[in-house]
């Protein structure tokens, strides 16, 4: 086990320590009710970063390239392990409970901290947006999961090879939410929620699946493609892209064009 990670979990819980004393001389809610509540998804996300430290603890030295080394920046990805952790139970509708009280906690803190210029003269202003009864939930349940975290150590479970399989897929967006879609589910439901049992029926679809679709690009790419200069474009490439800040303007999508038709060239040459 290594200390220098061991090292870092303690640390982690003492600074909880020090968000929830300082939320609590701010009056614990009954005053500055948004900055006690932001203090206290900070103190949240250290207990959730202990969490996954304590989880990466067990039989490994590294971070390097793990699904928690890609999940100590999200914050909403912490504020679900301060609440939830498959070292006690794997149950995916707990994972999926986490997941929406992350959510509505960190879109609530954003409300509460950032003043919008864009926004409405009826909108509240961000030091309302959290009540006082908000801000003492968020810090009542902060010094919960701090006790909790301190009292289940670092040998509470067992992170073996499944487990750590079903946490790699987790911190995997897409493949999250292939494996919490209603079929899957479904089959949660069907195994008398025996969680490793559904783990390993999940770990075993999805690799079915990838096998499936290995086979049916292979068969597509040895299709032979239409002659030079035909009307039907000889390959085409379908993409969904996903971006909140900017907007994609013609020029970019004509130099994707012009990559296209580089890679097109290339393969014509590979066939002479």
């Amino acid at each position: 086990m290594d200390e220098k990670l061991q090292r870092a979990r303690a640390l982690c819980l003492d600074q909880a320590e020090s968000f929830i004393a300082a939320a609590g001389r701010l009056g614990g809610g009954a005053d500055w009710p948004h900055i006690v509540y932001h203090l206290s998804l900070l103190a949240l996300e250290e207990v959730g970063k202990a969490s996954m430290l304590a989880a990466r603890t067990i039989g490994h030295d590294r971070l390097d390239g793990t699904w928690v080394e890609r999940s100590l920046d999200n914050h909403k990805r912490k504020l679900q392990w301060a609440v939830w952790s498959p070292l006690v139970r794997i149950d995916p509708a707990d994972f999926e409970a986490a997941r929406q009280f992350a959510e509505r906690a960190h879109a609530m803190r954003l409300a509460s901290l950032y003043v919008d210029p864009n926004a409405e003269l009826t909108d509240l202003p961000p030091s309302d947006v959290v009540q006082p009864e908000d801000a003492k939930k968020a810090l009542d349940l902060a010094r919960a999961r701090l006790d909790h975290e301190r009292a289940r150590g670092i040998r509470a479970g067992e992170a073996d090879e499944l487990t750590e399989w079903f946490l790699d897929t987790m911190a995997d967006p897409e493949r999250s939410r292939i494996m919490l879609s209603p079929p899957f589910i479904a089959k949660y439901e069907e195994l008398n929620g025996e969680p490793r049992e559904w783990v390993r029926w999940v770990r075993e679809e999805m690799e079915r699946q990838d096998r499936k679709m290995r086979v049916l690009a292979e068969e597509e790419l040895k299709r032979p493609g239409a002659e030079k200069g035909a009307e039907k474009p000889r390959w085409r490439a379908n993409l969904t892209v996903y971006t909140p800040s900017h907007s994609i303007r013609a020029k970019v999508l004509t130099r994707w064009n012009e990559r296209f038709d580089h890679l097109e060239s290339l393969l014509d040459r590979m066939d002479q």
